[in-house]
């Protein structure tokens, strides 16, 4: 290995430049048909490794388009949506209305997961009872869904990364048996052991989110803590919003070109889509 070389400058890019830099170089090395050991994945191991290959222009690629990005700082999501829930957090989990009533805000809840999840439920659940599922939610909210999916689903888990928002769920669960809300880091599902859920969902959440790095860093989650022949469903900002104009409420957007080599990065197959090219674009992933 040759000297420590300087990683890309234009500023402290703390864990949000690590992200970058792994999402670029990663998909990088990917279409050069080049492998790279797992436990190399640090962003200055990274950097010296395309030195030590001489993969110049792919230097030159990386610190253009790293130094593009604007630094994140990824409180910035958790306290942005603590502010939301404060505020009107029913509104902003759904912003069909702006005051709901609890049978409203529920029955709306309902409605999704009759949409989403209930006519899909042969393929989700792959020959398993519903009820003897444990299930994994992704960006809970307020528990809109969380509580019909609870009558539907053995047992549920649901994180969100807001404590306000985590905090209003549990209130809405409280008489639900079979549930838990967990705060996460917002960034990735750290809290769950491997191969633990029958099915992955989330719906209206990974469109609020600025960066792409955190997105599949979700949905290289979901692949790890799925049990195999499971279900991931979700939905994705399908519009051509780059990361430059993404915020913590217009979130960052995926082509279905991108969504397709990231289903392939983590071996999921792509069952469906849906929206792709709309702010509702979603698909249904297979961990074989």
């Amino acid at each position: 290995m040759i000297g420590a070389a300087a990683p890309p400058s234009g500023g402290d890019y703390g864990r949000g430049w690590e992200d970058t830099f792994i999402h670029i170089f990663i998909a990088n090395l990917v279409s050069r048909e080049i492998l790279v050991s797992a436990a190399t994945l640090n962003p200055a191991v990274l950097y010296n490794f395309a030195v030590e290959m001489n993969l110049r222009s792919l230097i030159r690629s990386l610190r253009r388009r790293v130094r593009g990005i604007a630094p994140f700082d990824h409180e910035i999501m958790r306290r942005e949506w603590d502010e939301r829930a404060k505020e009107n957090a029913r509104y902003y989990v759904a912003t069909g209305k702006e005051q709901w009533t609890d049978e409203e805000f529920f029955q709306s809840g309902s409605i999704w997961v009759d949409d989403y999840i209930r006519q899909d439920l042969s393929s989700i659940c792959r020959r398993l009872p519903a009820q003897s599922m444990h299930i994994l939610e992704i960006g809970c909210g307020a528990g809109r869904m969380t509580v019909p999916l609870c009558k539907m689903f053995g047992r549920v888990d649901a994180v969100d990364v807001s404590p306000a928002m985590a905090a209003q769920a549990r209130v809405a669960l409280k008489d639900c048996g079979n549930a838990a809300v967990h705060v996460n880091n917002g960034m990735d599902l750290s809290g769950f052991p491997d191969e633990q859920f029958d099915f992955v969902f989330s719906g209206i959440v990974f469109q609020h989110i600025p960066r792409k790095s955190i997105v599949e860093s979700y949905i290289r989650e979901s692949w790890r803590v799925l049990r195999p022949n499971s279900i991931f469903k979700f939905q994705v900002q399908g519009s051509a919003i780059d990361e430059a104009a993404a915020n913590t409420w217009v979130g960052v957007g995926f082509s279905e070109d991108e969504m397709q080599r990231i289903a392939a990065r983590y071996q999921f197959q792509i069952l469906q889509t849906q929206g792709a090219g709309t702010q509702n674009y979603w698909l249904t992933f297979l961990k074989p």
